[in-house]
């Protein structure tokens, strides 16, 4: 009779231990670019099954998240119940039926401004006449802003303002590094010291001053094209030929431009040696004239001087006459 009852009792036990739900296993907080998601197994092998997230900021009690009270899948997202970055959180994850529940488990604490991934970073990388050009953006960020109602960009003065872009280039040859900080959500770079019709490879990491946890870029590929003689190498090559031209022409018409000009200098020398003759022939005559034309004149003054005093003379002398011949009268 006594052992019956110890077998009863025993049992009873069992059943009521088999009755306890069991808690939850690997529970596991991530956080990526601000998005930040609990996850768990499940041992228990029942349905209907609830699963029940709490939460705590900065080691105080736990309270409920805004959207995981009540849940049927093993997953939940806590991104806009962890909007303080700059804070520490942790996460506990109870299961429960109509009739039980397991006891809860707690996740590691995140500290989401240190400890989330950053990247991958959005590339893009295009072939030009001119080599590559590459083209980045931060990390898509899922940070909610109570205050604005929107994501807030990972690259701002409330989050990362500088970001560090580690920038590797493949060649079949050689693999290059480039640190860059940047300050702007847009950035933009030119390879140029690459080869032509050849094929380059790039990845970029993002980090933070404070944050070093990042995700490289998927490799993209591309093939540089031809070499080509840009608009400026045309315009030149254009001049270079037209001067060309200009300077054969020249040339050509040497000969025959010399031979008139010569023609044109003896002309210009003959005309020149003609006129100083006459200049000088005329400046002799004249000195001649100057010279000559007062003694002329006086010659011909003294003469006709001469010829009015003998007819003078003679008018007298025959007035005289004429005054005897009236007085004999």
């Amino acid at each position: 009779m006594i052992s019956l009852q110890a077998v009863l009792q025993l049992s009873s036990i069992t059943l009521l231990v088999s009755a306890v739900l069991l808690p939850p296993r690997n529970v596991k907080l991530s956080s990526k670019n601000f998005q930040h998601i609990l996850t768990w197994d499940d041992p228990n092998n029942k349905t209907p099954i609830y699963y029940k997230v709490k939460y705590s900021k900065d080691y105080t009690p736990f309270i409920n998240t805004r959207y995981c009270s009540n849940l049927n899948v093993a997953r939940c997202d806590l991104t806009k119940d962890f909007t303080d970055i700059f804070r520490s959180y942790d996460a506990q994850v109870q299961i429960f039926t109509h009739d039980d529940s397991s006891r809860p488990i707690i996740s590691a604490t995140l500290n989401p401004f240190s400890q989330t991934l950053l990247g991958p970073p959005i590339v893009n990388v295009i072939s030009n006449d001119h080599g590559i050009r590459l083209s980045i953006h931060p990390p898509v960020s899922y940070l909610w802003s109570e205050k604005m109602q929107q994501n807030v960009s990972m690259l701002s003065n409330d989050v990362y303002p500088v970001m560090t872009y580690s920038i590797m280039l493949v060649h079949f040859d050689a693999t290059t590094v480039e640190m860059v900080k940047v300050y702007d959500e847009n950035y933009t770079k030119a390879l140029e010291s690459v080869m032509a019709n050849d094929m380059y490879c790039i990845l970029v990491k993002a980090s933070a001053e404070d944050n070093d946890h990042s995700i490289a870029s998927p490799l993209k590929c591309v093939t540089t094209k031809s070499a080509k003689v840009g608009a400026g190498r045309k315009l030149s090559c254009i001049v270079i030929i037209v001067s060309m031209l200009i300077f054969v022409a020249g040339l050509l018409l040497f000969p025959n431009t010399l031979h008139h000009a010569v023609q044109m200098y003896k002309n210009k020398s003959f005309s020149l040696t003609s006129s100083l003759e006459s200049s000088l022939k005329f400046r002799e005559s004249v000195k001649e004239n100057n010279e000559l034309t007062p003694l002329v004149s006086f010659i011909h003054l003294e003469t006709s001087t001469e010829d009015a005093g003998e007819k003078v003379t003679d008018c007298s002398a025959h007035s005289m006459g004429a005054a005897d011949d009236r007085a004999a009268l």
